[in-house]
């Protein structure tokens, strides 16, 4: 499991003033880790977007040509729904996201460890479960290296 599919997300009440170990410039939050290691997030805004699963409606069968519709069983009531068409989300909260997928070094400034199997300081930490990426965010709070009032999930 990558981390990228973890959202190390914070919400924030504006106003919050951030601790020495955090710097915000252009909608990019920066906070230090250890030794020179640092992640940095970036600031989704609240709004309306919209979402779709456009590009699956485009795939076909490679058998037989016919166009694949996107569909999905819901796990609530077990009845099928079209992912394929365009509907609305509003994000109620502005939050901060990582950057990018979570770096061995970030991995390591956190955890002490290195789990990966090909082995660089730059490169996303891979071979961790999801309970190992709770872990993650849990001792990331307990570093107290967020803002005030925040947590990562």
């Amino acid at each position: 499991m990558k981390l990228s599919h973890l959202l190390m997300a914070a919400t924030l009440a504006f106003g919050t003033t951030f601790p020495m170990t955090a710097h915000e410039k252009s909608g990019v939050l920066t906070l230090e880790l250890s030794d020179g290691v640092k992640l940095e997030m970036v600031k989704v805004e609240a709004g309306t977007l919209t979402i779709s699963a456009a590009h699956r409606e485009k795939q076909v069968c490679p058998h037989c040509g016919q166009p694949i519709k996107a569909s999905t069983v819901n796990a609530a009531n077990g009845k099928k729904q079209d992912n394929g068409k365009q509907h609305t989300a509003t994000l109620t909260k502005a939050f901060y996201i990582g950057k990018t997928e979570v770096t061995q070094a970030q991995w390591k400034a956190v955890m002490g460890n290195n789990p990966s199997n090909f082995q660089s300081d730059v490169l996303p930490v891979e071979g961790v479960s999801w309970n190992d990426a709770m872990t993650f965010c849990e001792k990331l709070n307990a570093m107290g290296k967020a803002p005030k009032g925040w947590k990562f999930t």
